[in-house]
């Protein structure tokens, strides 16, 4: 069996395998197969009450709770790594403006994975419309993790409808963040608050590379969004836990007032 995941389509058929001891007793655990055309590639190793959700039904169950809710959204950015999986949608009328003419919408982020290391659900996030700049602010926003899917009747069903309010009630409020986005286009950063961001902040060297050359002006808001879009355009698991972070870090440092 491999154990490294090439497939890369994320509704490519997937299977539950038990697994067997040596002396061919069958195991507690099992094998998470992804198996289109017979590639029978090994997603992750699970325990027996592991809740195995198909991709397609994490869109299906997203796209239900957008529709419930009288949102339209655009489809945006897809996530898929063998193991994890998110989906984007961008609420183009739940907006602010961070800056004179830089729109941020709300978006809706399905997740899920083949390996247990993240439960089904939604998380609610922000994106720079201007140039499709992710911001993972889901720490602020929250998200909603599901128990059951759609193979559970009655119980997904009142899932979905919590779902449904938070997210009709985030849409509603979002204008409310703002203010906190808008400090930021107040805020200067000289080449030694940069630098000492970057130390902050931990980042690799390339990565640093990278956002100096992304980096279109002094304001924070402009620095913040060098890095959020060298982070968006990397689109890995990896890049949206850094996202998380630079975005935690600015939000907190703008409030301080500690750069200049």
């Amino acid at each position: 069996m491999k154990r490294t995941t090439h497939v890369r389509d994320p509704f490519a058929e997937i299977k539950r395998v038990p697994l067997f001891t040596p002396a061919g007793k069958q195991s507690s655990r099992y094998a998470i197969i992804l198996d289109p055309d017979g590639a029978h590639e090994e997603a992750g190793i699970v325990s027996e009450d592991y809740n195995l959700v198909e991709n397609r039904r994490v869109v299906e169950a997203a796209e239900r709770v957008l529709h419930e809710a009288e949102l339209e959204a655009d489809e945006g950015r897809t996530l898929f790594d063998g193991k994890r999986f998110s989906q984007r949608w961008v609420l183009q009328q739940a907006t602010f403006e961070a800056a004179v003419g830089d729109v941020v919408a709300l978006t809706l982020d399905a997740w899920n994975s083949y390996d247990g290391s993240a439960r089904f659900g939604l998380a609610f996030n922000l994106q720079r419309l201007i140039c499709s700049n992710g911001m993972v602010v889901d720490q602020m926003l929250g998200g909603f993790r599901f128990k059951h899917n759609a193979n559970h009747g009655d119980e997904f069903d009142v899932e979905v409808e919590e779902a449904v309010k938070r997210l009709t009630t985030l849409a509603g409020s979002v204008h409310r963040l703002a203010p906190q986005f808008q400090q930021m286009s107040k805020k200067r950063l000289n080449v030694q608050g940069i630098q000492q961001t970057f130390r902050d902040l931990e980042l690799s060297r390339p990565l640093i590379a990278d956002i100096f050359q992304a980096i279109e002006g002094t304001s924070m808001w402009q620095v913040y969004n060098a890095c959020t879009d060298v982070l968006t355009k990397t689109n890995t698991f990896a890049s949206e836990g850094i996202n998380r972070r630079v975005t935690s870090y600015f939000l907190d440092k703008c409030s301080g007032g500690r750069h200049g």
